[in-house]
């Protein structure tokens, strides 16, 4: 693709991307070296060379962190007798130097300027997430908590919160969704919006669940899914029902202080499958 080219035959006015060149020298370019008409035997018998009629030409690579990213191509044609000064190789090699490193400025500017726009997108999602989640620690009927989610990437898929059903009953879960970043992100907040409404309309935490789970497999990837540990706990008849959907490692602090892993038969993860059952 010719950006820009200028005429410097007489009687020609500066033109742009009206100049052919020729394909032989550009493809010797394109592998990385300063070549010449004078370089090798096979240029004289090119026919792009011997079409343009070339008395003298020089195609040096533009290189941007040692890659080609331009050719910088100077002839002369249709002039009889004229050559190539003796320098005419160096001085062009120093003028696609100069052009490699303005090429590298520009591209540098470019990366920091879409730098700072990931960085400006993130924060706004961390914000945007902080107010999904609760506070870190407070006391919803008859519970009280503490959580501190830490995101690897600036944005998290864990999901928690805690949810006041009535005078007696609370709701609570701990989830965490497939991969990481932006999209798990998202993952994560549709999946725990889908949660608090499902609570609010039904405090069956089974309902909720399979309204979430019918959520997320038909709008998620077959790759996304989310793993969960619900539970309701009612303080004044002393219960509590959960539902372990693939998540695992729940266990009960007694008093005594004594540590007893909660074993369950579990059920799937959330987005595997539409229409499954959660019972609690």
């Amino acid at each position: 693709e010719v950006i820009a080219s200028r005429a410097m035959e007489p009687g020609k006015p500066a033109q742009n991307n009206a100049i052919p060149l020729s394909r032989s020298l550009v493809a010797a370019a394109n592998r990385g070296d300063l070549v010449r008409l004078t370089d090798s035997p096979e240029f004289a018998d090119a026919i792009s060379i011997a079409e343009l009629k070339f008395t003298a030409a020089v195609s040096v690579p533009v290189r941007v962190a040692g890659a080609v990213q331009a050719i910088l191509c100077l002839d002369a044609r249709q002039v009889p007798g004229s050559r190539a000064d003796s320098d005419a190789a160096a001085f062009c090699a120093a003028l696609a130097w100069v052009a490699g490193l303005g090429l590298a400025y520009i591209q540098r500017m470019r990366l920091e300027e879409r730098q700072k726009r990931f960085v400006a997108d993130v924060e706004a999602a961390q914000a945007a997430q902080a107010r999904i989640m609760p506070p870190e620690s407070a006391r919803v009927g008859p519970v009280s908590y503490a959580m501190h989610c830490l995101p690897g990437r600036g944005v998290a898929g864990d999901m928690f919160d805690v949810i006041d059903l009535d005078e007696s009953s609370v709701a609570f879960y701990l989830g965490d969704v497939s991969g990481k970043g932006m999209g798990a992100a998202m993952v994560m907040a549709s999946a725990q919006s889908q949660l608090a409404a499902g609570l609010e309309y039904n405090p069956d935490i089974g309902h909720a669940v399979g309204r979430a789970n019918a959520y997320m497999a038909k709008h998620s990837s077959p790759k996304e899914f989310a793993s969960l540990w619900i539970a309701r706990l009612d303080a004044q008849a002393g219960s509590l029902s959960f539902i372990d959907a693939g998540h695992g490692y729940a266990v009960l602090l007694r008093a005594s202080g004594e540590i007893e892993r909660i074993q369950c038969e579990g059920a799937l993860p959330l987005g595997i499958t539409d229409g499954y059952a959660f019972t609690p």
